[in-house]
């Protein structure tokens, strides 16, 4: 199936639950879906383009995903391969999001979010190229909770999470993510907060688990087994820091 906006379901007020929903083409945003508020539950998105826009799999305003399964889906040219949640707070609940695909002038391989939350959810192996962000990229009012976030892969900065502009990550493990050319293999923090948190085996130019930059925290967190290098060099195997806190912190057999 083919449309501008919600190549396979276009919600604007309803509920989607196990379904299928594959193959399907964006012109602009949400390849398989595109949903203004709603909730999508117990269903798979899977191998779904956004060709100009955001969203490969799903585009959401507002509405909740829970207990889904988010894979192989691309957005071509923007951001958000696998979910783009835009600024009127959306959730996301014990999810899968694998193998997603953001390329061209897009960020978050994974997922993209603007305003909201995700919680209990895996975030396995996708990839950003050229830009930042291999597994999430977080904004102001957002927030990630008893996650795991692993094998993510940026070109740019942060192979695991990109904070630009704040979000809190709480109770997660960021584990054996890495970017190709760039700084925080597991956590790139220009602001927020990083409280009791597992990064480990990552791998970044400046910063193997965590580069920060302007007035992030991190509080109460083991940050062990990192690597900083790339073909040319590496600072701060655990954490480079450009400013910010780190605070009751277990900084262990980190490499550079």
């Amino acid at each position: 199936n083919r449309a501008y906006y919600g190549g396979g379901v276009f919600i604007d007020n309803g509920i989607v639950t196990n379904c299928t929903i594959t193959n399907n083409t964006a012109a602009y945003s949400g390849g398989g879906i595109y949903m203004t508020t709603g909730r999508v539950v117990q269903s798979t998105v899977m191998t779904n383009f956004a060709l100009n826009y955001d969203g490969g799999g799903i585009w959401m305003q507002s509405g909740e995903v829970l207990n889904s399964t988010i894979s192989r889906n691309v957005a071509s040219l923007r951001n958000g391969g696998g979910i783009y949640a835009d600024y009127r707070f959306g959730v996301i609940s014990n999810c899968v999001i694998s193998r997603n695909l953001a390329l061209g002038a897009g960020y978050a391989g994974g997922v993209m979010l603007r305003s909201g939350a995700i919680y209990d959810s895996l975030i396995d192996r996708n990839y950003c190229y050229p830009n930042h962000g291999g597994g999430i990229y977080l904004n102001t009012t957002t927030r990630v909770e008893r996650c795991v976030i692993s094998n993510n892969t940026a070109v740019g900065h942060a192979g695991g999470i990109f904070m630009a502009y704040g979000g809190v990550v709480t109770n997660c493990t960021i584990i054996q993510n890495r970017t190709i050319n760039y700084d925080g293999g597991g956590l790139y923090m220009l602001m927020g907060e990083l409280f009791d948190s597992l990064v480990q085996s990552n791998t970044g130019r400046y910063g193997g688990g965590i580069f920060t930059y302007g007035a992030p925290t991190v509080m109460t967190s083991r940050i062990l087994y990192n690597v900083a290098s790339n073909r040319l060099e590496g600072y701060g195997g655990g954490v480079y820091m450009n400013g910010g806190w780190i605070d009751r912190c277990v900084i262990a057999s980190n490499y550079c």
